[in-house]
């Protein structure tokens, strides 16, 4: 009897033991990897409406236990900017291109679906915008496999960085809000 107790004892303290070592081996983790696909701009003004363009770059994500990590990214990304005076649609030389550093954190509801939110920050390469712009952004993502993944996620801005003609024949500008919704698919190393 006694060394069945020894034997359950020291079955139920080693298995203790290898959850533990299993968090401990999650904690601190960084994975690298890269992602791109579309952006849907959505330029909220009663004249300016968005299109259809692509986005890309880097990302990094910290584990910081089995269900939370930070994700840390540095995005190229355009976003278009169709006028449509009186439902008369033309490009007005507009496009934003943007280089985007979105800082998010992540909760994991399963190994493979997660959910995550944070602060954009968005600076102007090219276009009629402020240099600098902040957003919210949120989003899902879901793993495919142990390297590929799948997201989709929206942003929006919280000051009006994004500047549109109202009359196509007047130089002036009115600011607007810019939104993105994105899909797209990613790769970890």
């Amino acid at each position: 009897m006694k060394k069945i107790t020894f034997v359950f004892i020291t079955t139920i303290l080693l298995s203790f033991n290898a959850v533990a070592q299993e968090e401990t081996d999650i904690k601190g983790t960084t994975t690298f990897g890269i992602k791109g696909g579309l952006n849907q701009s959505f330029i909220y003004n009663s004249d300016n409406s968005g299109g259809l363009s692509f986005y890309g770059g880097l990302f990094a994500e910290t584990r910081l236990s089995k269900r939370w990590s930070i994700q840390n990214e540095l995005l190229f990304s355009q976003a278009k900017n169709t006028f449509t005076p009186n439902d008369i649609t033309f490009v007005d030389n507009n496009d934003l291109t943007l280089f985007e550093v979105p800082i998010h954190l992540k909760y994991y509801i399963t190994d493979k679906l997660s959910v995550f939110g944070g602060p954009k920050l968005s600076f102007l390469a090219a276009g009629n915008a402020e240099n600098v712009g902040l957003s919210f952004e949120a989003g899902v993502q879901y793993d495919i496999s142990k390297r590929f993944f799948l997201e989709a996620r929206y942003s929006y801005d919280l000051f009006n960085q994004v500047t549109t003609r109202p009359i196509a024949s007047t130089p002036f500008f009115d600011e607007s809000s810019l939104g993105l919704l994105r899909f797209g698919i990613g790769y970890k190393f």
